[in-house]
């Protein structure tokens, strides 16, 4: 370690450590390169000198490369270099520019070009990594100017005077530079130390997060098997129960609980095992495994499931077939993830073969199908983790990226390695192949103390069961979706369209009771039956795979034959917008996911009541405006909620909930107050014509206004009404158009205020939703008003002119007018071009 010698305050912390580190290399390749040249240079002394002269160069410079081979040699002793590389640097240094100046004093002096080996020196230590401060870089490059002049002085051979300033100056100079250098390479030198120690850093965060994250679904998924299995006892309990007495219906559900939380059940084990194996706490119990007769058995429980698609399966196995250790439960657990893959993706009347080879030292058992293939830019993606080939939200099968993940994790644990290759239209092989013999490792700490053995018993039970084991594979060549529900001659008919089997079959045991059911698994197959079968109701998804929802609803509108069939659509999208594209689509009720079984019955029930009455098409708008002001103060709520996870941000989510409870006060309470200063129509309107129409200086307004009389609406009331609907019109005007407004009176003495746009109109289907909360992006915008004018015995209404403007038309109650107040006056039309 270089000692006396001030390090640079500004260094981060390490980087000195790390130039102490590199002692030992730096100092050998200073004192190698300097004996080097040294060496080399002893050749070229007999054309500058000779004689005695020669002899004495020739000496000094054996001297100052046995000093320096010293230096070298100290380096290959472990630890000097550490301990002494302060002296031994300077001690380098030294010796190397001061032979350089001996040696240009005898070779002729300041008339000695030998000289120029001195910037060579200065540079090579510059750029050299040695941890000396600027202040010390200073003094040891400087002393070469003052050793060189001092040598050449004292030996009296400085060279003429302008030869002597002329070194001098290119010497100063040299070494200025050379600080300059230093100190620019040890900046260099800093940044990439904090660069890669960030990097460092980074990368350790990274890796306790992934530990982090790895423990937490380990730890989560172990705590969610406890209730999973508690549900799945009593559903199995009640179901084997021969003293129960369920009908079909409850039956039904009951079954299809268990499947479902069977399901649950394995992804969360799934879960478990993927995140222990990847932290090699998986337990691995290896056997001796017999890979044909492993092939056969495994092939005889799943040949009444892939017989179910008509799948034929083939077992190719050779019977010398060597045995190989292995678990025979994740061994089991990868060919069934594969063979699930594969019955999902191959058509009906498809091949899968089971092969088992032997290859090298080890055993490969593969999977081929004759399915729909993996494009050749997805291969190397289809082990990673939650990784699906098919992520869109219609993509022809389900699945959560877990099991291929998994048959990889359990691979590595068995030492082995897995192969892919796929041809898309063709099929797909994945090849694993298992060493003979497994290499003893040591056990690492799990992430759960749990092990195989310390299961409850319950639970291995139930992972032991066929149902539970074959699961994947039963999803995949599942056929028959629900039940056919028994006929029921003057009940309507309900096609239920939906690509989740055990959705349909919660749908049709829920409406079997009641109505005739059918079923269909894709908008294509429930197009088809609409036309054969004409039923009463079609309950959709939107989301499935080839055609989905809408685009059957689009065709189902555009046939005759199926136009008059009312659509309610069912799906997990939920929001606002989404509920509009439905209903603009021609649905007649959309029923948002998940729902609650009375809500879809009372859907039914109320669309099949209003079709028998002819009026099936109206909509119930109260219940639907109810659902748009539910969804809009649940979407402000949770955007301000959002922002309350960000410190930073409370003070203004705080803000924004602050201002929706007073629009939501201001609604409720909207004309409750007595009207104490009847407002003046005129008086009202014209203020607030002008400032709008000085706004909106490209388009044009066009007024008559002959209500002069007064309305029972306070002043600020009618003007946040009328600047409101005025506003709202130079809106959806564009420029160039006009907009006009008019008042009269009314018979019976109410007033009536018409404001016209010149936009596109509205449609019909939008004639009363426009006055919803939150259909558009103006909160309560029209909502509030219309709740205030019919609060003071108005009404606010729209007359819809599709492509020639609408006009929102308000209707008040008008007060008996003074004694002074001007009568007859003829109309006064102002127009005000822009």
């Amino acid at each position: 370690m270089l000692q006396g010698v001030s390090k640079e305050p500004a260094a981060p912390e390490g980087f000195a450590e790390e130039l102490d580190s590199q002692a030992v290399r730096t100092l050998r390749v200073a004192s190698g390169l300097a004996i080097m040249s040294f060496v080399a240079m002893a050749f070229v002394d007999p054309l500058l000198v000779e004689g005695d002269t020669l002899r004495t160069a020739w000496a000094v410079r054996v001297l100052v490369v046995a000093a320096l081979a010293v230096v070298f040699g100290l380096t290959l002793r472990e630890g000097w270099s550490e301990r002494w590389f302060g002296s031994a640097s300077r001690a380098t240094f030294a010796l190397t520019a001061g032979g350089v100046i001996v040696l240009t004093s005898i070779t002729g002096g300041g008339q000695s070009d030998y000289h120029e080996a001195l910037y060579i020196t200065l540079f090579g230590y510059a750029m050299l990594p040695l941890p000396w401060g600027r202040r010390d870089t200073i003094l040891a490059f400087t002393s070469v100017l003052v050793v060189f002049d001092v040598v050449l002085l004292w030996v009296g051979n400085p060279g003429t005077g302008g030869v002597f300033a002329t070194h001098n100056v290119l010497l100063a100079a040299a070494v200025i530079i050379a600080v300059v250098l230093h100190e620019i390479m040890m900046a260099d030198r800093r940044r990439s130390f904090e660069a890669r120690a960030r990097l460092a850093s980074a990368n350790q965060e990274l890796l306790a997060l992934d530990k982090a994250k790895s423990r937490f679904f380990a730890n989560l998924s172990h705590e969610l098997r406890t209730p999973l299995t508690l549900i799945l006892a009593p559903l199995e309990a009640m179901l084997t129960d021969e003293r129960a007495t369920f009908d079909e219906g409850h039956r039904q559900h009951l079954l299809l609980a268990q499947r479902n939380a069977l399901r649950l059940l394995r992804l969360v084990d799934d879960l478990l095992a993927l995140t222990r194996a990847e932290a090699a706490s998986l337990p691995l119990e290896p056997q001796e495994i017999e890979p044909v007769r492993f092939l056969h058995v495994l092939a005889e429980d799943i040949a009444g499931l892939t017989a179910r698609k008509d799948i034929d399966l083939i077992v190719d196995a050779e019977g010398d077939v060597p045995s190989f250790a292995g678990d025979p439960q994740l061994v089991e657990r990868v060919l069934l993830n594969l063979l699930a893959n594969s019955a999902r993706f191959t058509p009906v009347g498809g091949r899968i073969t089971l092969r088992a080879r032997r290859e090298g030292e080890g055993v490969v058992l593969a999977v081929q199908d004759t399915g729909i293939g993996i494009a050749s830019d997805q291969l190397e993606h289809v082990f990673d983790r939650f990784y699906q080939v098919d992520s869109s939200s219609t993509r022809h099968a389900g699945g959560t990226g877990i099991g291929l993940s998994l048959v990889r994790e359990i691979m590595e644990m068995h030492q082995g390695r897995i192969e892919v290759h796929s041809v898309p239209g063709e099929g797909t092989t994945i090849r694993c192949w298992f060493p003979a013999d497994l290499e003893a490792e040591a056990p690492s700490a799990p992430l759960h103390p749990e092990t195989r053995q310390g299961l409850p018993e319950w639970h291995e039970r139930i992972r032991l069961e066929r149902t539970y084991r074959l699961q994947g594979v039963d999803d995949a060549t599942e056929r028959r979706v629900a039940p056919r529900p028994s006929p029921k001659s003057m009940a309507p008919c309900v096609l239920v369209v939906e690509d989740n089997p055990d959705m349909i079959r919660f749908v049709v045991a829920l409406l079997a009771a009641e109505y005739n059911v059918m079923s269909a698994q894709s908008g294509k197959d429930g197009l088809r039956m609409a036309v054969e079968r004409r039923p009463d109701l079609i309950i959709s998804d939107v989301m499935m795979p080839g055609m989905d929802g809408l685009q059957m609803l689009e065709r189902l509108q555009a046939d005759p034959l199926t136009s008059h069939i009312p659509v309610i659509l069912m799906t997990a999208r939920g929001g606002t917008e989404e509920r509009i594209e439905g209903r603009d689509s021609g649905a007649v009720a959309y029923v948002a996911k998940p729902f609650r079984a009375e809500e879809l019955l009372a859907a039914v029930r109320a669309v099949l009541r209003q079709r028998e009455s002819g009026e099936w098409a109206q909509l119930d708008t109260r219940e639907e405006a109810l659902t748009f002001l539910a969804s809009g103060v649940a979407e402000q709520l949770e955007d301000s909620l959002d922002l309350i996870d960000d410190e930073e941000a409370d003070a203004l989510a705080l803000g924004r909930i602050r201002e929706l409870a007073r629009e939501l006060k201001g609604f409720a309470t909207a004309g409750s107050q007595p009207v104490t200063e009847p407002a003046l129509v005129d008086e009202v309107l014209a203020p607030v014509l002008e400032e709008l129409a000085a706004a909106h200086p490209d388009r044009a307004l066009r007024s008559s206004r002959r209500a002069l009389g007064r309305v029972g609406m306070e002043h600020a009331e009618l003007e946040g009404v009328v600047r409101a609907l005025v506003s709202r019109a130079f809106t959806v005007t564009p420029a160039h158009g006009t907009v006009s407004v008019e008042t009269r009176d009314l018979p019976g003495g109410k007033v009536e205020v018409r404001v016209r746009d010149g936009g596109p109109g509205v449609p019909p289907r939008h004639a009363e939703r426009i006055f919803f909360a939150y259909f558009d992006s103006e909160g309560l915008g029209l909502s509030h008003y219309r709740h205030l004018v019919q609060a003071r015995g108005g009404s606010l209404t729209l007359d819809a002119s599709p492509g020639t403007g609408s006009t929102l038309v308000l209707c008040l109650p008008g007060l008996p007018r003074s004694r002074g107040a001007r009568k007859g006056l003829p109309e006064q039309p102002t127009d005000l071009p822009r």
